[in-house]
């Protein structure tokens, strides 16, 4: 009975795959350049942002200033970029490290691609049974050029251990414990980030934690521990807000948020607003002219603009 059950249910998940699959691959097949408008968007309007910063944004940063080169609103948008979502990605690697690492960078990056495909080629053409390693590094390069293949903890490390094996040495070659020093000092530098990662994964805890409770106290203890955590900085914004009725506190932390994440649609929203509540007018109206520049479809921001100017009104009525 067990046994069948299983059958039935293995049957049904891989129809309920496989007729997925069938969709979406007919999908692609009926309107490729529509499928593929998205993902060009995002690519066009990286190279402008590659443009205007040949060295690069700084590792990391793509999400931040990406929305400024997004066109937000018009035709030519890169997606996911509006006052709900965040491009964190190209979804390209490369695009993501030419923008971020400048051409410098991006043109090392694709040394690397390259020699990696040499390496694959090599190993392949005189070590045959060796020849799945080339189907693996081929379908990986190309996945990076299509995801964020690189970013995600288990894509990492399945690529350390596959780029382990593409420069594994034959045994008869010499310098045996040549390749074994330098093999510890990779295996040491690949651990950095992991490690580094443990101050981030605590701020990132008391950061949930202080959402979950609504604990002012444990959103404060999380951008202490992180001061980086731009998440956390918005989350305690709005709990000085919404909780504890401190504007002034709210705006201060939408400063740092805003520090962090300079073109954030949604924050430069939420701090005019704030600002506007507390007859700080000119200086919303400011990031408002700012946001709408590149995002002029922003209805919202629109009637917050007009609060604004009825708010400068009022106040040089008064004086």
């Amino acid at each position: 009975m067990v046994y069948i059950s299983s059958l039935l249910f293995s049957g049904s998940f891989v129809f309920k795959v496989a007729s997925e699959f069938y969709d979406q691959v007919g999908s692609v097949l009926a309107d490729p350049v529509g499928q593929f408008k998205p993902r060009l968007g995002m690519l066009l309007n990286s190279w402008d942002m590659l443009l205007d910063n040949p060295f690069g944004v700084g590792a990391n940063n793509f999400e931040y200033i990406h929305p400024e080169y997004a066109k937000a609103g018009t035709e030519y948008a890169s997606e996911y970029v509006n006052e709900r979502q965040i491009l964190t990605t190209p979804h390209n690697f490369l695009a993501k490290i030419f923008t971020e690492l400048g051409w410098i960078g991006g043109l090392l990056l694709t040394s690397f691609y390259a020699l990696l495909m040499y390496r694959a080629i090599v190993l392949a053409l005189h070590y045959p049974k060796h020849g799945w390693i080339f189907v693996a590094t081929s379908a990986l390069l190309f996945h990076s050029l299509l995801s964020q293949v690189f970013l995600s903890p288990m894509s990492y490390i399945f690529s350390l251990l596959l780029f382990a094996c593409l420069f594994t040495r034959n045994e008869q070659e010499k310098n045996e414990s040549r390749t074994r020093k330098w093999g510890y000092v990779a295996l040491v530098v690949s651990l950095i980030a992991p490690a580094y990662s443990v101050v981030k994964t605590e701020s990132h805890r008391l950061h949930f934690q202080g959402v979950m409770t609504r604990d002012i106290h444990k959103l404060e203890k999380a951008v202490e521990v992180y001061p980086g955590n731009h998440t956390a900085w918005l989350s305690l914004s709005k709990a000085y807000h919404l909780g504890a009725h401190d504007n002034e506190a709210a705006i201060e932390s939408m400063t740092h948020f805003l520090t962090l994440n300079p073109n954030h649609i949604h924050g430069r929203y939420y701090i005019s607003d704030l600002m506007i509540k507390q007859g700080r007018c000119e200086e919303a109206i400011v990031i408002l002219d700012s946001l709408l520049r590149h995002y002029p479809t922003f209805e919202r921001a629109e009637g917050l603009m007009y609060r604004g100017y009825d708010c400068r009104r009022q106040k040089l009525n008064v004086q």
